[in-house]
């Protein structure tokens, strides 16, 4: 093999985050990639066009208990969260609206949503969007007993949207054939982060 597809497998593994083999085939959990090879040549041509990614830097002042500054800082480093988000108060609740708070893939959170009981039920219910990916609209009684009762004496009742944001699924294309050209725009416009070699 020469120099140039050495490089290109290293470079392409280091994308996938995966061992390459020189078989004509890039394996990857994500799959399997289909490596060009110039007709009669035996020459791999790579060409790679990075996906642009702008870090969020947090400004100084910025609170990074506040779950919207702890979103933005996931989603730029395209890790999963729920934003949950008191839509709704009726009655006596430590909660208000509009309070929000962050649960992250790791467990972490970020902001209040009025704690005990109630902020526990809704970080439970967090945790089953962060899986399924769903958003979701839930609904919590502040009662010791009875259907969506969380076991407390407030009386009132609590409305929550909770918002899951993963990150997009990502599509390598390898090839900068009329077949590589055409799909990048098409996938991009399905909501894939495109990696183009």
């Amino acid at each position: 093999m020469s120099a140039l597809t050495d490089l290109a497998l290293e470079r392409a593994g280091a994308i996938l985050g995966s061992e390459c083999s020189p078989l004509g085939l890039l394996a990857s959990p994500m799959g399997y990639l289909h490596q060009a090879w110039s007709a009669g040549t035996n020459i791999f041509t790579y060409h790679c066009v990075e996906r642009a990614k702008v870090p969020f830097l947090i400004p100084e002042g910025l609170d990074m208990s506040d779950p919207i500054v702890v979103l933005a800082d996931a989603l730029n480093q395209e890790q999963p969260a729920v934003l949950a988000t008191i839509v709704e108060v009726m009655g006596a609740s430590p909660a208000r609206v509009g309070a929000q708070i962050i649960l992250l893939a790791d467990g972490r959170t970020a902001g209040t949503v009025g704690g005990g009981r109630l902020e526990a039920a809704i970080l439970a219910d967090a945790r089953v969007a962060l899986n399924d990916g769903e958003p979701r609209l839930t609904h919590y009684r502040l009662v010791e007993e009875g259907p969506e009762a969380i076991g407390v004496l407030c009386g009132g009742e609590v409305r929550v949207f909770l918002q899951p944001y993963r990150p997009p699924p990502r599509l390598i294309i390898a090839g900068g054939g009329h077949i590589g050209r055409a799909l990048r725009p098409m996938a991009e416009a399905a909501g894939f982060a495109v990696d183009h070699c």
